[in-house]
């Protein structure tokens, strides 16, 4: 298996790429935006200990993240972000090595990482 790494910033044409190498190769994508959102989601793996670094201001009416709010304490707080990033950070590359193993099982030929 063949694994691309492709990363920009917002509007660098990450999206356009990896469709192109879905549609013409049929690559098998991961967005490593959408897994780190999915690991801070309700009941996700990273949700409670998220709580713990900011405390419960962060948790909307409906239980999920008050992710601009996060955004704008890590931004103001470097500690903050430092500890948010020791917990997801490790977690996504973990998904990532899981997904990337059943891609090699199911013998994807070409597999391509997104991120920022």
């Amino acid at each position: 298996m063949i694994i691309i790494g492709v990363t920009g910033g917002m509007g660098a044409g990450k999206s356009r790429v990896l469709a192109y190498l879905e549609e013409k190769w049929n690559a098998r994508t991961i967005r490593l935006d959408d897994i780190s959102r999915s690991l801070l989601a309700k009941n996700g793996l990273c949700y409670e200990e998220t709580i713990h670094i900011f405390g419960e201001r962060i948790i909307m009416p409906d239980g999920h993240l008050n992710r601009p709010m996060i955004a704008k304490l890590i931004f103001e707080d470097t500690g903050l972000r430092d500890r948010l990033n020791s917990l997801v950070h490790p977690a996504v590359k973990a998904e990532v090595r899981w997904i990337a193993e059943e891609m090699r099982q199911l013998d994807a030929g070409l597999l391509v990482l997104e991120a920022a």
